[in-house]
């Protein structure tokens, strides 16, 4: 991997692991998240102020990345992900929902068609992610990313 920010945020994954750190918030792997997803499914990422995507990759057309981090006493399936109420927050064809376990390595990763995410969630756009398990399996995909940067790291 060549992507100078993708290795410096595998590092700042390992710093928060060796340290461990586990009250840190999910927020600053979000672009991280992002990008994995991005590289894992060859996509391009939007620009930052792009409203209700994240990236594009084909055949799935526009992606929003959402992403939690779970501790050992969580219920993964509990975790609850906010797409929005305003329908920019809906412009998207896919989502892609990535869970971190304690050490920020990727457990899960999948995405969803936006009609599936809709019809999860409630007038105010939140759901679980019980309710959004199935779709397309990238787990695998999105592992091999994050593997071969901590080899690029090391």
């Amino acid at each position: 991997m060549t992507d100078p920010l993708l290795a410096s945020l595998e590092r700042f994954r390992l710093d928060l692991r060796n340290h461990a750190e586990t009250h840190h918030a999910d927020f600053p792997m979000a672009r991280y998240a992002e990008r994995l997803v991005a590289v894992a499914l060859d996509g391009r990422l939007a620009a930052s102020n792009t409203p209700g995507h994240d990236l594009t990759a084909k055949p799935w057309g526009r992606v929003s990345v959402k992403s939690r981090r779970t501790m050992p006493d969580q219920d993964p399936d509990a975790r609850t992900f906010l797409f929005g109420r305003v329908p920019a927050k809906w412009e998207f064809d896919y989502a892609a929902v990535v869970i971190f376990d304690e050490h920020w390595s990727v457990t899960y990763a999948c995405l969803r068609t936006v009609a599936d995410v809709r019809a999860t969630c409630p007038a105010n756009g939140q759901t679980r992610l019980r309710y959004l398990r199935g779709g397309t399996d990238v787990t695998a995909r999105v592992q091999a990313v994050q593997a071969a940067i901590l080899e690029h790291v090391r």
